[in-house]
């Protein structure tokens, strides 16, 4: 079988839009590229589904031709992807002005006669525009999670420094507390160690160290309760 002279627009399919229970038309375009006269006839697998005008002509060089090619109105069946065309041609008899096209195609010889196939699809207006919807929705979904996302993110590194700067605010005056205790106590302790230490320069008699003595068993009550208060104020500082 010879190549097809015939340039075909489309030239592997043919696309029909719903809905579909009005017409739908889609349009072939066939060209003639050659210097010789060219006859076309188109066929199809579905003849009572599809309305082909023209369905068969000639071609002069250089001419092209838009053929119509419409889809009756019918409930779309699965089987509808499987319908065919096919665009048949056949150079035209040298030096016949007119060509009788009936007799033509009913005494073709196969050997000279060039096709080209083309297979049918099939898109619903209304599914198209639900499945766009769904795009969209589906994107608006992504990009307000990632809004979401990006909001928390940010609410918790607030909270975050937030709370390091309250839980520096709440210890801060504490340890100044404590340490102003804490210096309170040691100016206490060395007031008590320099009376000690002037009485027993003193050179008291012995009547009067007796006299005096008992308030030195007080003084060592008075030291060990402050060393048990030191203890208890350094250990809660640095606890």
């Amino acid at each position: 079988m010879p190549e097809q002279v015939l340039r075909i627009e489309p030239d592997h399919e043919l696309k029909f839009k719903g809905p579909f229970n009005v017409p739908s038309t889609t349009l072939l375009k066939i060209i003639n590229p050659s210097d010789k006269r060219v006859c076309f006839k188109i066929k199809t697998t579905a003849p009572k589904r599809y309305c082909v005008r023209p369905n068969a002509g000639l071609l002069q060089p250089g001419a092209n031709a838009n053929i119509a090619v419409v889809f009756q109105p019918c409930e779309l069946e699965p089987t509808a992807n499987k319908h065919k065309f096919m665009v048949q041609a056949l150079y035209a008899p040298d030096g016949d002005a007119s060509i009788d096209m009936d007799s033509l195609w009913k005494d073709v010889d196969n050997t000279k006669l060039m096709d080209t196939k083309l297979r049918c699809t099939f898109e619903n207006a209304a599914d198209s525009g639900n499945q766009n919807d769904l795009n969209a929705f589906d994107e608006g979904k992504v990009t307000r999670a990632k809004h979401d996302h990006t909001k928390s993110q940010k609410m918790v590194s607030d909270e975050s420094h937030g709370g390091d700067a309250a839980n520096r605010l709440s210890v801060h005056p504490e340890t100044v507390q404590l340490r102003q205790e804490n210096g309170q106590l040691k100016d206490e302790i060395d007031r008590l160690k320099r009376q000690l230490k002037s009485r027993e320069a003193s050179g008291f008699s012995g009547m009067a160290m007796q006299t005096n003595a008992p308030a030195t068993p007080m003084l060592q009550i008075i030291l060990a309760l402050v060393v048990l208060l030191v203890g208890l104020v350094m250990g809660k500082f640095f606890v």
